[in-house]
């Protein structure tokens, strides 16, 4: 974070590599290889760090996208 600035994880559901689970996926200027896992989305949320702005999606949003959380 100290190094790249905002960072945002977004949340996703149904990808290919985690059918039936949430996925959020740690991006700053690209995506990185830090990835969250659960069941549910209360589950994710209790799981990211703490301090962290949420954003809902929007209908230009990609399929399968459910929230973002951001620095």
């Amino acid at each position: 974070m100290r190094t790249r600035g905002m960072a945002m994880w977004i949340v996703m559901e149904d990808q290919a590599a985690y059918p039936g689970k949430l996925m959020a996926r740690l991006v700053t200027t690209d995506p990185t290889p830090y990835v969250l896992l659960a069941d549910t989305l209360d589950e994710m949320r209790a799981s990211l760090p703490p301090g962290l702005h949420h954003s809902d999606r929007t209908p230009a949003d990609p399929d399968g996208l459910v929230e973002l959380w951001s620095s």
